[in-house]
């Protein structure tokens, strides 16, 4: 990775990701499943598979611990 890695599209995804991470507690994609895959595909699924939208993720999570307070 070098700098040349780093742009302007950085600065557009990266709110999004981190909206989606503050929406649903959650990274879109599942930082495990990537680390498995390696770098050239992990590059692959970032740039080409759609991750659940942060709607139907936050209704598959299940209670949070403290939903009754």
């Amino acid at each position: 990775m070098s700098g040349l890695d780093i742009d302007t599209r950085t600065d557009v995804i990266f709110p999004g990701v981190l909206l989606y991470e503050l929406m649903t507690g959650t990274t879109p994609f599942d930082s495990e499943y990537l680390l498995k895959k390696g770098y050239g595909e992990m590059q692959r699924i970032i740039r080409e598979e759609e991750p659940l939208r942060p709607s139907t993720k936050v209704s598959t999570l299940g209670d949070y611990p403290y939903s009754d307070c």
